[in-house]
């Protein structure tokens, strides 16, 4: 004869406490939502995805203003023979 399981009153598992359970779950989860609506519209949070943007713009600027170096500043120097002149030229 095969080993069977005792029939029980399956209250525990689908009954009113695991209704309440989820009720809980779901309340909990309901008022963390409300927070992050609130701080979003006051301000308070930002979209990751726009402030992957402004980032990616942010540096792709200071890339870009890099990558200028050379042309601005081969013509100058190339006329400079002094090392000051032309640590000034970077410096500046």
């Amino acid at each position: 004869m095969a080993h069977e399981l005792p029939i029980e009153d399956d209250g525990d598992i689908f009954g009113s406490s695991q209704y309440n359970k989820a009720c809980a779950v779901y309340a909990h989860f309901q008022v963390r939502l409300a927070k992050l609506q609130f701080e979003e519209r006051s301000g308070a949070l930002v979209r990751a995805d726009e402030v992957r943007t402004s980032v990616f713009n942010l540096y792709r600027g200071y890339r870009d203003r890099l990558l200028n170096l050379p042309d601005r500043l081969s013509a100058m120097l190339a006329a400079e023979t002094d090392a000051v002149s032309i640590h000034q030229v970077l410096a500046d």
